[in-house]
């Protein structure tokens, strides 16, 4: 807030906030901080505060507005992992497994280094219980998670 005071306009602390304001669970003071990002000129990544609240809507369990914004952010990089993750979270949080496999299955070819899409796959394999596809997915994150780090702990509980 003190950058913001400093200079209303300064979009990457406005991005920041409503990072702070998502972590705090005040949805909606971050959608407000992500909105204005998203729409601010000067900011090269609308992308970004668009899965955001993407990721906002998710965590108010409100998954058609975030699958929406999920899109929205992909129209401007299709490629971009954030928003593939919440719209396969979506699908295996609404029981629609098989609907996640397939989408994550066509994203990981795209992106085969993705380790949380991985992680996902494990996850929804495990939800229709294809323990060996899951286990193939869990040693992906494993090999491509970095050592410590909280997907490659997991990683590891899965597969002991």
């Amino acid at each position: 807030q003190i950058a913001l005071k400093e200079k209303e306009d300064f979009v990457y602390a406005k991005n920041n906030l409503g990072a702070v304001y998502m972590a705090m669970s005040e949805w909606d003071s971050a959608i407000q901080c992500f909105e204005e990002v998203s729409q601010d000129i000067l900011y090269p990544y609308p992308e970004i505060p668009l899965s955001n609240i993407g990721w906002v809507y998710f965590d108010r369990k409100n998954y058609k507005q975030a699958n929406d914004y999920f899109k929205k952010s992909l129209e401007i990089k299709a490629d971009f992992i954030n928003p593939i993750h919440g719209m396969a979270s979506i699908s295996i949080e609404t029981g629609l497994y098989r609907q996640a496999i397939k989408y994550l299955r066509s994203e990981l070819k795209k992106n085969p280094e993705a380790v949380i899409l991985h992680s996902d796959l494990a996850r929804a394999y495990e939800k229709i219980n294809e323990q060996t596809q899951a286990q193939r997915s869990w040693k992906k994150v494993l090999k491509l998670a970095p050592a410590g780090s909280a997907l490659a702990l997991e990683a590891g509980k899965r597969l002991d």
